[in-house]
């Protein structure tokens, strides 16, 4: 997104991983036999690729403009916080101190980072940093009502369905306003390993994981964005790591453990206690 949104700008560069992501799904389903039922289900794949990609991946598309992805990543990572408390309000689940808790070391994290690290070439942009806890927002949301309303739809058939879907209600605004400048061969190469490998490959193996675990534990795989933001931003960007943002990351993390980890039951015993 750091590369290809200054360029293509973030409808465009949104609009372009979701149309060619869902089309190879679609395409590749049709040749395994697969039947995605739009009559049945278009309805839930329009509203899961708007709430879970479109408008999480415009957000983080324009906040790409705005910061670093180091800095994107880090804050994106308060997803399975949110999937922790919408998950109280639609899956019934209680509201413990845990959650309560992990929601304020999340916000205090990014305050940390937005705070601390506001003198630095890392430096954090309120607009970018809003847009990110936005698009966490709506990953967190998004998993938890798929979870209570779509789980009678096959995971593989919300993947390709929900990117296609929302990926055709950018085609108007592509056609409309096209880049202003002539497209390069990296920039091409760039988008389809972005479409296929960021969305297609990879929502097949999230929305398969959120069927079986949870929104709250499908979405622990932020717990490692930052670290291989930090290690892509660095190799292709050059972009620095800074305290700031190792402390603000520190904080989110704690929030995350306490939101995730699992209550021991009474009568179980800890491993090497007797």
């Amino acid at each position: 997104m750091r590369i290809l949104s200054p360029v293509l700008g973030p409808l465009t560069t949104t609009g372009l991983r979701l149309f060619i992501a869902g089309l190879f799904l679609v395409v590749f389903f049709l040749f395994k036999k697969h039947k995605l039922e739009w009559r049945r289900f278009w309805k839930q794949y329009l509203f899961i690729g708007v709430v879970n990609s479109a408008i999480p991946f415009s957000l983080l598309s324009f906040a790409a403009l705005h910061q670093s992805a180091s800095v994107s990543a880090i804050i994106n990572s308060l997803a399975p916080i949110w999937a922790a408390l919408f998950s109280v309000i639609l899956l019934k689940e209680r509201l413990t101190a845990g959650k309560i808790g992990g929601l304020v070391l999340g916000i205090a994290g990014v305050a940390v980072i937005s705070v601390f690290g506001k003198h630095t070439e890392t430096a954090v942009s309120l607009p970018g940093a809003a847009a990110c806890v936005l698009a966490a927002v709506c990953y967190g949301f998004g998993g938890t009502w798929i979870k209570k309303y779509g789980s009678s739809i096959p995971p593989k058939s919300i993947a390709a369905g929900s990117q296609l879907a929302s990926g055709v209600l950018f085609l108007p605004y592509m056609i409309a306003a096209p880049p202003a400048a002539a497209i390069r061969a990296d920039i091409v190469l760039y988008v389809l390993v972005f479409s296929l490998m960021c969305s297609a490959f990879a929502y097949l193996i999230y929305y398969r994981i959120l069927s079986s675990a949870g929104p709250t534990r499908a979405l622990a795989v932020t717990y490692v964005v930052p670290v291989f933001g930090f290690l892509w931003a660095r190799i292709f960007l050059k972009e620095s790591i800074t305290w700031p943002m190792i402390a603000g990351g520190a904080v989110i993390f704690a929030g995350i453990f306490l939101i995730s980890k699992r209550k021991r039951m009474p009568g179980t015993r800890l491993p090497g206690r007797s």
